[in-house]
């Protein structure tokens, strides 16, 4: 058996390869909206939890975030109002190539 791996590289942070968890994978409204949760995300790695969410086609919108409380209150008032780090979260767009 091959575990799958997943890695992120941006300016900002660099989450080398590793394994991970799915947390969610749902189909909004025809749009894909994914969830990974990073088994070992150490060294200059900002974000245990990676949110990847369709807007078009093959336009996405890429979240990071520091914890995976962080992930799972991001929509609580309390989260959402608190300071960094806390909330640091990251977000990019991206474009899928293939």
């Amino acid at each position: 058996m091959c575990d799958k791996t997943i890695e992120w590289q941006s300016s900002f942070s660099a989450c080398r390869r590793g394994i991970y968890e799915v947390l969610e994978n749902n189909l909004v409204d025809g749009k894909r909206q994914i969830a990974f949760r990073l088994r070992a995300h150490g060294g200059r790695c900002l974000y245990e939890v990676l949110s990847l969410q369709q807007v078009e086609g093959t336009d996405w919108t890429a979240d990071g975030y520091p914890s995976l409380e962080a992930f799972q209150q991001q929509a609580q008032p309390a989260w959402r109002d608190s300071s960094p780090p806390e909330r640091l979260v990251l977000e990019c767009p991206l474009t899928r190539l293939r």
